[in-house]
């Protein structure tokens, strides 16, 4: 049986939330900061007085989360649940724009409760789902009369409660959680917030941070960024950010360090000269593929939101792997710029395509140039101690071909092959130690070139 709003599915309408437990975060703090941006709007509280509540109760199975936005008033709060699919958000204003994303907590609990007030109301709405029972409405063969509105209306009750006049706030309680992908594990939940939600740069850890939102106020898109704080019943209150670092882990058995030396921007433009995109990420030694997943690779963000993950982007490299070595992020702002209803990528359209030929460009370059660096470190003088230990080793030869293979790596099978001959030619006519410094500055000759 399919249930059916419209055109769409149940099934459909919420494709993609299924595949992992801990997207209700995402979808429902979506929600939490449009309506926060409607409170500024009308006035009601400051951007810097928003703020996103979540709060996780592992022992009692029980998820929080609440936002001071706008809320819902008492006469449109049953409609607005009920509007599942055709949601009044604006693609171009709003994040959680298809109205689906109040039911993403559906599949791992026993109830759902949306609990809101209303600016200028004393009274309060409660309105709880229940999710058992809608998941049996949703098993083939059953139910077969239901659409998605009825299914909704006979697992739904509604009761109201007073409160202060002046209240607004939004409150989704999930209870008898699954604990399915950790979704009430709070550390996980905190590293999955840290890169999917609109949050300011730690300044204590990531210094560029100040350097990036400067640069966006330039290109006239300044950062939006928002309060999101963490609450536990065994830890104390905790304000997430993102976890970008000025020094991060490349090499865990030599425990070696690379850090940020610089930060690089490249704007992005329309044919017609309007902003697409801006792009920043750190250059460093590139010393290898950074260790913690929770920071590298290059990664999309529409309103400041994750878009895909941090292996999206890996497709624009010539080698998919130099995207491990990066730090960075596009900050994509054109309105026909939208996310697909997974949130794995944008919708596939021409601008779409447009940007990513554009990116392409960009990471064919910042593939030559961690090509280039690689290679040079490669024949740096470690490479010409190996050398020089092959070379004074008594009854040896100078570099063999396959020596020759290991230390050149810029150069191609043929070329190395060459060099073989002509080392032969020198070893023969030189003595030992002029020999050995003539196969060092042919080497240091075929360094490749910075691009």
């Amino acid at each position: 049986m399919n249930i059916v709003v419209g055109k769409h599915t149940l099934e459909s309408l919420t494709a993609g939330m299924y595949l992992s437990s801990m997207v209700l975060y995402r979808e429902y703090i979506q929600n939490a900061i449009d309506s926060i941006d409607d409170a500024v709007e009308k006035g009601l509280l400051s951007h810097n007085e928003g703020q996103v509540i979540v709060e996780i109760d592992q022992p009692g199975r029980c998820i929080q989360i609440e936002d001071n936005g706008m809320g819902v008033s008492q006469a449109t709060a049953l409609e607005t649940l009920l509007d599942i699919g055709n949601s009044n958000k604006s693609l171009s204003a709003r994040r959680g724009f298809r109205g689906i994303g109040r039911l993403s907590g559906i599949a791992c609990s026993g109830k759902i409760t949306f609990q809101m007030t209303y600016p200028g109301e004393a009274i309060g709405t409660n309105i709880s789902l229940d999710c058992t029972h809608l998941r049996e409405i949703m098993i083939p063969g059953h139910y077969e009369d239901y659409d998605l509105v009825k299914a909704i209306e006979s697992t739904t009750s509604s009761t109201s409660f007073n409160v202060a006049v002046d209240a607004h706030y939004f409150r989704v309680i999930l209870e008898d959680v699954t604990d399915s992908d950790n979704i009430l594990n709070r550390d996980h939940v905190a590293n999955y917030l840290s890169q999917i939600a609109p949050l300011p740069y730690n300044r204590a850890c990531f210094s560029w941070g100040k350097t990036i939102e400067e640069h966006l106020i330039q290109a006239g898109y300044p950062l939006q960024s928002y309060q999101i704080l963490m609450h536990s019943q065994s830890r104390q209150s905790e304000q997430l950010f993102k976890l970008y670092s000025d020094e991060f882990m490349v090499n865990v058995s030599r425990n070696q360090i690379d850090s940020m030396k610089n930060i690089i921007f490249n704007n992005i433009y329309h044919e017609d000269g309007t902003l697409l995109a801006v792009l920043w990420y750190g250059q460093s030694k590139y010393l290898g593929t950074i260790i913690d997943d929770k920071i590298k690779g290059l990664r999309f963000r529409k309103d400041n939101m994750l878009v895909g993950t941090r292996s999206t982007l890996n497709s624009i490299f010539k080698e998919e792997r130099f995207n491990g070595w990066l730090q960075g992020e596009v900050f994509v702002f054109d309105k026909q710029l939208i996310p697909n209803a997974r949130r794995d990528d944008f919708e596939a359209t021409s601008i779409y395509k447009q940007l990513s030929k554009q990116l392409s460009i960009l990471g064919t370059s910042l593939s030559k140039e961690i090509r280039a660096i690689s290679n040079n470190r490669n024949l740096e003088p470690n490479s010409f101690k190996k050398l020089s230990l092959i070379t004074n080793k008594s009854g040896r030869n100078l570099p063999t071909k396959y020596t020759i293979l290991n230390l050149a790596t810029s150069l191609s099978i043929k070329e190395k092959l060459l060099l073989e001959k002509v080392f032969d030619v020198i070893t023969k006519t030189c003595e030992k130690n002029q020999s050995e410094i003539i196969i060092k500055n042919i080497l240091l000759e075929c360094k490749p070139k910075p691009f």
